[in-house]
């Protein structure tokens, strides 16, 4: 008869269901010094809106720790306090990793004009080319991989890949450009297993995956079998 204890989702697995996480079951704690069960609860017991409004009472709860994230992508395991963040920039990079595979195959022709052409394309001026989109958007996805709000952006690791991978892909520009397709073949090559250290870095799927086969698939956080 003493004072009952009030089950709450975690702050993280209320948003894992808000931006459409695969279904998961939570194990609840009572709240020390009360007899109360240990409660299970099923990921589809609540719907959506309930959840929203559990979010600003969760966070308000003192001891709720700050959200963190279980990854459930290429890297299972790794954590991260900014999971809307991910599922922005994942929704450019699959465009851009589309446009690289694109290019790919263009190289592996062998046809020195096409080659030509198709980087023309890749490193265009505008804001918008994929180049431009692995730059920005790259790099914004790998610091939505901080953990420590007190780690500079140079030494979060994801950064650190970020760095070596456009390295490579301006290796491969100069490659691309020169006109020469054995050259071009092989710089390709280096820049995908730069490109490949990056996405396991930041939870995405190696280049090969089909998932990039369609530029408009965002779906790499999270997902289930049933997405690939």
């Amino acid at each position: 008869k003493g004072p009952m204890s009030c089950p709450l989702l975690t702050v993280a697995s209320a948003a894992s269901l808000i931006i459409g996480a695969a279904p998961r079951r939570w194990r609840t704690t009572p709240t020390a010094g009360t007899s109360a069960a240990p409660l299970i609860i099923g990921a589809n017991a609540l719907p959506r809106r309930a959840l929203f409004a559990l979010l600003p009472a969760a966070l308000a709860m003192p001891g709720v720790p700050a959200p963190a994230y279980a990854s459930g992508g290429a890297t299972a395991g790794k954590t991260t306090s900014i999971p809307r963040a991910k599922v922005r920039y994942y929704g450019r990079m699959s465009q851009v990793l589309n446009a690289y595979r694109e290019l790919g195959k263009v190289i592996a022709s062998g046809d020195a004009a096409a080659i030509k052409k198709a980087g023309k394309a890749f490193w265009s001026s505008s804001e918008e080319a994929p180049a431009e989109e692995l730059k920005s958007a790259g790099y914004l996805l790998a610091v939505a991989f901080k953990i420590d709000s007190k780690i500079p952006p140079d030494k979060i690791p994801a950064v650190k890949d970020y760095k070596k991978m456009m390295g490579g892909v301006e290796k491969l520009k100069a490659a691309v450009s020169s006109g020469k397709a054995a050259d071009a073949a092989k710089a390709y090559a280096a820049s995908t297993d730069f490109l490949n250290l990056y996405l396991d870095a930041v939870e995405l799927p190696a280049i090969g995956d089909s998932r990039y086969d369609n530029p408009d698939t965002a779906c790499f956080f999270q997902c289930g079998e049933e997405a690939r």
